[in-house]
């Protein structure tokens, strides 16, 4: 069967996030055929139920990115509900009630919620938007009886995450840090003890380092992961000092999302954890006691989500280079793994990704995945992938997206430039000061290696990217004339525009990658493409939403004007009503069957 652009446009996602009440397993998923609006699924006693009635869509907008937008506890989901903007506690009748109140004029999100059942009440994170455009993000407590009484508990931070209460229910843990740090650069871990009025004795226990993931012990100690020791690794706090449990590589991925747990506690002092090495992910066991580490084989290349069931089980979030998503459960000591619940897929022959390593301008080595297209002839074209972040990572997972490219014709190259995360911090760190500079010349490297491989027709690279991929593609297309052609979604062309429209979050992350402004001004001058779109002469392809709050619309009419008027092939697509990734499902089909069809014609492809 062959892959088209409705099959990628449709492949089912990973769950969006899980949360575990006894034997109930819950998780949130996103339906592209209700604009991306995102929905509760939840498996118990073998089969799997949508819980929340009604229109819905369970997403929180806190950060920008969001994530934390459920928890379940008690016999009580929590959730929060994109449409109206309030935060809904629902039984298992499916009886809910509101906890929060909605006020257009000062509107709140809410995120990372956690039940503090003793005093009746959630703590949660809440970013608050005052009509004057500041936005404050602090750690509050919501009272649960649909009351909105709030007390505010930490607001001494630019941002806070994670709030974790321990077993005893009298002490909270959780993450703050500053502008312009981001949390894979610098966080700190805090502890306060908890009262009915607010918190007391608030003291910082950890920093120096990003430091993510708090979660207490039974007998009161604080597990966390550190990338002090180049990766993120499994420390303890003892209540008076920290140390590493174990040396691994990274145990983490970037926080850009709330409450994504990479790893879980056992009753028997085992801590089980996805570890990533060079792009794959494994599972292991890590002994608290003697620090041991044991890989747990699993037939999955990336494990996104760890979360405890109970004393010898956990819930996991596996992906496969052929396989759909899955939601599985786990018993690590016998190996025992059960498939919850995989979404559908057509029966289609699945093309997999060699690894390879290439060697950079400065004798580094850039990590990248290679997929053949089986039906293009030899030397094929070949789209040279640039993924967004800049700090997120191309993963091996299956991507109907990229098979629909081979189907199409097109050999794909999708690569990990140096400033990708899972492979430590010093891999990341490369593209401190460096953004629109070393990414780029990662990407005309690994389009020089797969010519000088035979794997790509010299003539015929495209360059393809998205958000800061964009910015890498259309960089590259400007400093650069190994591209015939180019592709940018939503792709920023003009960086100083954007450290002053993007919204908080992401505020600062600009200061680290180019430098501070203003006294690094010309440096951003020289790293735009908006700066440098006479040089580009290759064909350009863009796609933009009419309500991204990340990268605004103008960055691409700019670039798609300066092109236009000289004459350069240029096509802009703009949709209403996308933001910063089309969740919409027939423009993600419009948009995949036109840039195909672009480089159709530019390579006169039949």
């Amino acid at each position: 069967m062959r892959v088209t652009a409705r099959m990628a446009a449709e492949q089912p996602t990973a769950p969006i996030e899980t949360a575990i009440d006894g034997d109930r397993i819950y998780w949130t998923e996103a339906q592209p055929a209700r604009g991306g609006s995102a929905t509760v699924r939840c498996w118990h006693e073998g089969r799997v139920a949508t819980p929340i009635a009604g229109r819905h869509d369970v997403r929180s907008r806190v950060h920008g990115y969001g994530g934390g937008a459920i928890a379940a506890a008690n016999g009580f989901l929590y959730f929060t509900d994109r449409i109206d903007g309030r935060l809904h506690r629902q039984d298992a009748q499916g009886k809910r009630q509101a906890l929060t109140r909605s006020d257009p004029a000062l509107p709140r999100h809410h995120a990372d919620i956690v039940p503090d059942a003793a005093r009746s009440r959630i703590i949660c994170v809440e970013e608050s938007h005052r009509p004057d455009g500041r936005v404050r993000n602090h750690l509050i407590a919501i009272a649960d009886d649909g009351s909105g009484q709030i007390t505010l508990l930490a607001d001494a931070f630019d941002f806070v995450a994670a709030p974790r209460i321990d077993p005893t229910g009298t002490r909270i843990a959780w993450i703050g840090w500053f502008l312009p740090q981001m949390p894979w650069d610098s966080t700190e871990l805090w502890v306060a003890d908890l009262t009915g009025t607010g918190i007391a004795n608030a003291r910082c226990v950890a920093r120096g380092a990003s430091i993510v993931d708090p979660q207490w012990t039974p007998d009161g100690r604080l597990l966390h992961l550190s990338d002090a020791p180049g990766y993120w690794t499994l420390h303890v706090w003892d209540g008076t000092a920290c140390r590493l449990v174990a040396q691994t590589e990274d145990l983490s991925a970037p926080q850009l999302r709330l409450n994504f747990p990479r790893y879980a506690q056992l009753d028997d002092g085992i801590v089980v954890a996805a570890e990533t090495r060079s792009a794959r992910t494994r599972l292991i066991a890590i002994d608290l006691a003697s620090g041991a580490v044991t890989p747990i084989p699993l037939p999955f290349t990336d494990i996104q989500s760890v979360r405890r069931i109970d004393g010898t089980r956990i819930c996991l979030v596996g992906l496969a280079e052929d396989q759909p998503p899955a939601i599985a459960q786990l018993e690590p000591a016998t190996g025992r793994l059960i498939i919850l619940h995989r979404g559908a897929m057509p029966a289609i022959c699945v093309v997999q990704p060699e690894d390879v390593s290439i060697p950079a301008d400065d004798g580094a080595t850039i990590q990248a995945f290679h997929y053949r297209s089986r039906t293009a002839p030899s030397p094929p074209p070949m789209i040279v992938m640039a993924h967004g972040g800049p700090i997120n990572q191309a993963s091996a997972a299956l991507s109907l997206t990229i098979q629909f490219w081979l189907e199409s014709g097109f050999s794909c190259l999708d690569v990990n430039y140096r400033g990708s995360s899972g492979f430590g911090r010093a891999y990341r760190d490369t593209l401190r000061g460096g953004w629109g500079e070393i990414d780029w010349r990662d990407m005309v490297r690994a389009a020089d290696h797969a010519v000088a491989m035979g794997w790509a027709d010299p003539a015929r690279l495209i360059v393809r990217g998205g958000s800061a991929g964009g910015f890498t593609t259309l960089c590259a297309l400007a400093r650069s004339d190994r591209f015939a052609a180019g592709g940018s979604h939503f792709g920023i062309s003009d960086p100083a525009a954007l450290l002053h429209e993007t919204h908080k979050f992401e505020s600062g992350y600009l200061e680290t990658l180019i430098g501070p402004w203003p006294d690094a001004e010309a440096l951003y001058r020289a790293r735009a493409p908006i700066e440098h779109a006479d040089a580009i002469s290759a064909p350009l392809i863009l796609f933009q939403g009419l309500e991204d709050r990340i990268v605004p619309p103008d960055q691409t009419r700019r670039m798609a004007a300066s092109l236009s008027g000289r004459g350069i092939a240029c096509e802009a697509h703009y949709y209403p009503g996308q933001g910063h990734g089309f969740d919409d499902l027939d423009v993600k089909i419009a948009a995949l069957e036109a840039e195909r069809a672009f480089y159709c014609r530019v390579f006169s492809i039949g």
